[in-house]
Protein backbone atom coordinates (compact mmCIF):
# COMPACT_ATOMS: atom_id res chain seq x y z
CA UNK A 1 0.00 0.00 0.00
CA UNK A 2 1.31 3.46 -0.87
CA UNK A 3 0.02 6.94 -1.56
CA UNK A 4 0.07 7.96 -5.21
CA UNK A 5 -0.21 11.25 -7.09
CA UNK A 6 -2.94 9.72 -9.23
CA UNK A 7 -5.45 8.37 -6.72
CA UNK A 8 -4.55 8.56 -3.04
CA UNK A 9 -4.15 5.13 -1.50
CA UNK A 10 -2.91 2.54 -3.96
CA UNK A 11 -2.56 -1.20 -3.34
CA UNK A 12 -0.47 -3.59 -5.40
CA UNK A 13 -1.65 -7.17 -5.91
CA UNK A 14 1.03 -9.65 -6.97
CA UNK A 15 0.10 -12.89 -8.75
CA UNK A 16 2.03 -15.94 -9.89
CA UNK A 17 0.67 -18.36 -12.47
CA UNK A 18 2.01 -21.61 -13.89
CA UNK A 19 1.13 -23.75 -16.89
CA UNK A 20 1.73 -27.52 -16.81
CA UNK A 21 1.38 -30.01 -19.65
CA UNK A 22 -0.37 -33.38 -19.58
CA UNK A 23 2.82 -35.10 -18.35
CA UNK A 24 3.05 -32.88 -15.28
CA UNK A 25 5.96 -30.82 -16.67
CA UNK A 26 6.14 -27.11 -15.96
CA UNK A 27 6.12 -25.33 -19.32
CA UNK A 28 5.70 -21.71 -18.29
CA UNK A 29 5.62 -19.53 -15.21
CA UNK A 30 4.54 -15.92 -15.09
CA UNK A 31 4.12 -13.13 -12.61
CA UNK A 32 1.62 -10.32 -12.68
CA UNK A 33 1.03 -7.17 -10.69
CA UNK A 34 -2.35 -5.44 -10.52
CA UNK A 35 -2.84 -1.92 -9.22
CA UNK A 36 -5.93 -1.16 -7.11
CA UNK A 37 -6.64 2.46 -6.27
CA UNK A 38 -9.24 4.82 -4.77
CA UNK A 39 -11.35 5.67 -7.80
CA UNK A 40 -13.28 8.42 -6.04
CA UNK A 41 -10.03 10.18 -5.09
CA UNK A 42 -8.78 10.02 -8.68
CA UNK A 43 -12.09 11.32 -10.04
CA UNK A 44 -12.30 14.23 -7.56
CA UNK A 45 -8.69 15.28 -8.24
CA UNK A 46 -9.42 15.35 -11.95
CA UNK A 47 -12.65 17.32 -11.47
CA UNK A 48 -10.67 19.90 -9.46
CA UNK A 49 -8.06 20.17 -12.23
CA UNK A 50 -5.43 18.57 -9.96
CA UNK A 51 -5.35 15.16 -11.63
CA UNK A 52 -2.00 13.63 -12.51
CA UNK A 53 -2.98 13.27 -16.18
CA UNK A 54 -5.05 16.45 -16.70
CA UNK A 55 -2.38 17.99 -18.96
CA UNK A 56 -2.92 15.41 -21.72
CA UNK A 57 -4.79 16.62 -24.79
CA UNK A 58 -6.72 13.91 -26.60
CA UNK A 59 -7.17 14.60 -30.33
CA UNK A 60 -10.41 12.81 -31.17
CA UNK A 61 -13.90 12.16 -29.71
CA UNK A 62 -14.05 8.43 -30.52
CA UNK A 63 -15.84 6.55 -27.76
CA UNK A 64 -15.65 2.75 -27.66
CA UNK A 65 -18.30 0.43 -26.32
CA UNK A 66 -17.65 -0.36 -22.62
CA UNK A 67 -15.30 -0.30 -19.65
CA UNK A 68 -12.38 1.93 -18.72
CA UNK A 69 -10.36 0.42 -21.53
CA UNK A 70 -13.01 1.22 -24.13
CA UNK A 71 -15.28 3.97 -22.80
CA UNK A 72 -14.29 7.58 -22.23
CA UNK A 73 -17.15 8.05 -19.76
CA UNK A 74 -16.09 4.99 -17.75
CA UNK A 75 -12.46 6.07 -17.81
CA UNK A 76 -13.30 9.60 -16.67
CA UNK A 77 -15.52 8.17 -13.93
CA UNK A 78 -12.42 6.61 -12.35
CA UNK A 79 -10.24 9.71 -12.76
CA UNK A 80 -8.41 8.94 -16.01
CA UNK A 81 -8.35 11.50 -18.84
CA UNK A 82 -9.52 9.12 -21.54
CA UNK A 83 -10.03 5.43 -22.30
CA UNK A 84 -6.73 3.58 -21.97
CA UNK A 85 -5.09 0.36 -23.04
CA UNK A 86 -5.12 -3.00 -21.35
CA UNK A 87 -1.69 -3.48 -19.76
CA UNK A 88 -1.29 -7.11 -20.79
CA UNK A 89 -1.93 -6.16 -24.42
CA UNK A 90 0.90 -3.61 -24.24
CA UNK A 91 3.10 -6.33 -22.74
CA UNK A 92 2.24 -8.51 -25.75
CA UNK A 93 3.50 -5.75 -28.05
CA UNK A 94 6.78 -5.91 -26.14
CA UNK A 95 6.91 -9.70 -26.56
CA UNK A 96 6.38 -9.19 -30.31
CA UNK A 97 9.38 -6.85 -30.43
CA UNK A 98 11.56 -9.46 -28.74
CA UNK A 99 10.36 -12.54 -30.66
CA UNK A 100 10.67 -10.77 -34.02
CA UNK A 101 14.23 -9.77 -33.10
CA UNK A 102 15.35 -13.21 -31.84
CA UNK A 103 13.71 -15.21 -34.65
CA UNK A 104 12.34 -18.75 -34.62
CA UNK A 105 15.46 -20.34 -33.13
CA UNK A 106 15.67 -18.10 -30.05
CA UNK A 107 13.86 -18.62 -26.74
CA UNK A 108 12.34 -15.85 -24.64
CA UNK A 109 13.53 -16.82 -21.16
CA UNK A 110 12.03 -13.87 -19.29
CA UNK A 111 10.17 -10.67 -20.06
CA UNK A 112 9.67 -8.28 -17.16
CA UNK A 113 8.12 -4.84 -17.51
CA UNK A 114 6.31 -2.25 -15.44
CA UNK A 115 3.21 -0.35 -16.53
CA UNK A 116 4.27 3.21 -15.62
CA UNK A 117 1.86 5.36 -17.66
CA UNK A 118 -1.52 4.95 -19.27
CA UNK A 119 -1.54 4.52 -23.03
CA UNK A 120 -4.65 6.42 -24.09
CA UNK A 121 -6.49 5.58 -27.26
CA UNK A 122 -4.84 7.55 -30.09
CA UNK A 123 -1.45 7.54 -28.33
CA UNK A 124 1.56 6.32 -30.28
CA UNK A 125 4.07 3.99 -28.60
CA UNK A 126 7.50 3.12 -30.04
CA UNK A 127 9.05 -0.04 -28.59
CA UNK A 128 12.81 -0.20 -28.36
CA UNK A 129 15.35 -2.59 -26.96
CA UNK A 130 19.08 -2.52 -26.28
CA UNK A 131 21.32 -5.50 -25.55
CA UNK A 132 23.03 -4.73 -22.24
CA UNK A 133 24.66 -8.06 -21.41
CA UNK A 134 25.89 -11.22 -23.15
CA UNK A 135 26.63 -14.30 -21.05
CA UNK A 136 26.44 -18.07 -20.68
CA UNK A 137 23.93 -19.06 -17.98
CA UNK A 138 24.07 -21.93 -15.45
CA UNK A 139 22.53 -24.30 -18.04
CA UNK A 140 25.30 -23.56 -20.56
CA UNK A 141 22.99 -21.52 -22.77
CA UNK A 142 23.94 -18.32 -24.59
CA UNK A 143 21.87 -15.45 -23.23
CA UNK A 144 21.48 -11.75 -23.82
CA UNK A 145 20.01 -9.28 -21.37
CA UNK A 146 17.88 -6.64 -23.06
CA UNK A 147 16.71 -3.31 -21.65
CA UNK A 148 13.32 -2.41 -23.15
CA UNK A 149 11.19 0.72 -23.39
CA UNK A 150 7.81 1.77 -24.80
CA UNK A 151 8.02 5.53 -25.43
CA UNK A 152 4.87 7.54 -26.20
CA UNK A 153 4.57 10.73 -28.26
CA UNK A 154 5.03 12.78 -25.05
CA UNK A 155 8.44 11.16 -24.48
CA UNK A 156 7.22 9.14 -21.47
CA UNK A 157 8.41 5.58 -20.94
CA UNK A 158 5.09 3.76 -20.53
CA UNK A 159 6.56 0.28 -20.00
CA UNK A 160 10.25 0.08 -19.00
CA UNK A 161 11.60 -3.42 -18.59
CA UNK A 162 14.32 -6.03 -18.82
CA UNK A 163 14.20 -9.29 -20.71
CA UNK A 164 16.44 -12.29 -21.29
CA UNK A 165 16.66 -14.09 -24.63
CA UNK A 166 18.47 -17.39 -25.17
CA UNK A 167 20.08 -17.55 -28.61
CA UNK A 168 21.45 -20.54 -30.53
CA UNK A 169 25.19 -20.99 -30.92
CA UNK A 170 26.43 -22.51 -34.18
CA UNK A 171 29.92 -22.69 -32.72
CA UNK A 172 28.80 -24.70 -29.65
CA UNK A 173 25.89 -26.46 -31.36
CA UNK A 174 23.25 -25.30 -28.87
CA UNK A 175 19.66 -24.72 -29.95
CA UNK A 176 17.35 -23.46 -27.17
CA UNK A 177 14.07 -24.36 -28.90
CA UNK A 178 15.16 -27.91 -29.73
CA UNK A 179 16.23 -28.44 -26.13
CA UNK A 180 12.73 -27.61 -24.92
CA UNK A 181 10.79 -29.83 -27.30
CA UNK A 182 9.11 -32.88 -25.76
CA UNK A 183 10.45 -36.42 -26.03
CA UNK A 184 10.15 -38.28 -29.35
CA UNK A 185 7.12 -40.25 -28.23
CA UNK A 186 5.34 -36.93 -27.80
CA UNK A 187 6.44 -35.53 -31.18
CA UNK A 188 9.67 -33.82 -30.11
CA UNK A 189 13.38 -34.38 -30.70
CA UNK A 190 13.93 -36.78 -27.83
CA UNK A 191 16.44 -34.42 -26.21
CA UNK A 192 14.09 -33.71 -23.29
CA UNK A 193 12.99 -30.47 -21.75
CA UNK A 194 14.89 -28.01 -19.59
CA UNK A 195 12.77 -26.22 -17.02
CA UNK A 196 13.80 -25.19 -13.56
CA UNK A 197 13.11 -22.49 -11.00
CA UNK A 198 15.95 -20.33 -12.36
CA UNK A 199 14.13 -19.74 -15.69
Amino acid sequence: MKTSKFAGKTAFEYQRFEYWNQRGELVSRGYNMLVRYERQAARSRSEEGKGKYDYIKVPHPWEPIYGVHYSVAAAKAVGARYAYDIGVQRHCWLVNLLTHWMGDEGWLKSCNAQYRRFVYHSDVVWFRGKVTKKYVDDNGEYCVGIETHGINQRGEDTIPGHSTVILPSREKGTWPVERRLPAKEFGGTGKGACFNDKN
